[in-house]
């Protein structure tokens, strides 16, 4: 499983990079936050929502983007809270082989995880497995374009290649998730205040040292939320 799994994850990240954006602009998170409350919007958060998990395939990177980040703003986010069910995905990722009975639970456990967390990275690649091994291509896929969606959305914010353009996240696991997605290794991690994270990796043919991302979100609804 582990061998196949590496195979998966190098197609999704030549899908990724084939999709990276031209023209990256930063989030408005206000501007953000007025369309999804916009009963009469076509982004209107309910509505959005609706489609991504009746696995709409008309969503936009603009759609995907206002439900991706727009989830900050939800009652139930918390950046730093991990599943359970992600953490159980996560053990029968690392089994040895491939029997059907692992992938029913990658299925079951993953399926839980992302009704927990929609925009779950990990475990939406790994349902992607779990779905191919099944020979379930209608449900691979449909993951497969929810999850190309989410990482083109945070790819569309920066490149990542300089503190002024770093690429923008909601959740501190998906730093890691976007760069494996390149095809490359996370070696160190650096915080850098206020608002940035430096994720250094390893030597690479595309001869780039890291890539910053901004953690303001995360960062900002930690502290309303939690630190009190």
């Amino acid at each position: 499983m582990k061998f196949y799994l590496k195979i998966i994850i190098f197609c999704l990240s030549c899908i990724f990079n084939l999709n990276a954006q031209d023209n990256r602009t930063p989030v408005d998170f206000d501007l953000i936050l007025k369309d999804i409350n916009n009963r009469y919007s076509d982004s209107y958060y309910p509505k959005l929502m609706e489609k991504y998990l009746n696995n709409d395939t008309t969503l936009t990177t603009s759609d995907f983007r206002n439900l991706y980040y727009g989830y900050s703003f939800q009652e139930d986010y918390n950046p730093y809270r991990i599943s359970p069910y992600s953490v159980k995905v996560k053990d029968f990722a690392l089994a040895a082989t491939a029997e059907n009975v692992e992938c029913d639970s990658l299925i079951k456990y993953g399926e839980l995880a992302v009704a927990d967390f929609p925009f779950d990275i990990r475990s939406m690649n790994l349902l992607i497995y779990g779905y191919k091994c099944k020979k379930d291509d209608l449900k691979m896929n449909a993951w497969a374009y929810k999850l190309t969606g989410i990482i083109d959305a945070i790819l569309a914010t920066g490149d990542g290649l300089t503190a002024d353009t770093p690429m923008q996240i909601i959740y501190a696991p998906h730093e890691y998730e976007v760069i494996h997605r390149f095809g490359l290794n996370v070696k160190n991690n650096t915080l850098m205040p206020p608002n940035l994270e430096y994720l250094e990796v390893d030597d690479n043919k595309f001869n780039i040292d890291g890539y910053y991302f901004d953690i303001s979100r995360v960062l900002e609804v930690y502290d309303e939320k939690f630190s009190h």
